[in-house]
């Protein structure tokens, strides 16, 4: 693959967006493309930055989630005693 120019174009960019927001790897969507990685994070280092960005989002969203908002204090009886 060496010499060999590489263009990316619109339908490039939005492929390596998806696999990389989808979980795959780097090397996964060089494969893909028919590249060496090291040219896919020379090309597309916004797309991968933003994939990873947004694979992670589900987990942001669960982790940040706030308590549902009629939850009630848990009334244990009291002992006599």
């Amino acid at each position: 693959m060496k010499g060999k120019q590489h263009n990316p174009n619109g339908e490039t960019r939005d492929a390596v967006h998806l696999m990389t927001s989808r979980g795959a790897t780097q090397s996964m969507a060089a494969a893909a493309l028919g590249i060496e990685e090291k040219c896919l994070r020379r090309h597309y280092r916004d797309e991968l930055d933003g994939g990873v960005v947004q694979a992670d989002r589900p987990w942001l969203a669960i982790c940040s989630a706030s308590p549902p908002a009629k939850t009630q204090a848990l009334s244990l009886p009291r002992s006599s005693g």
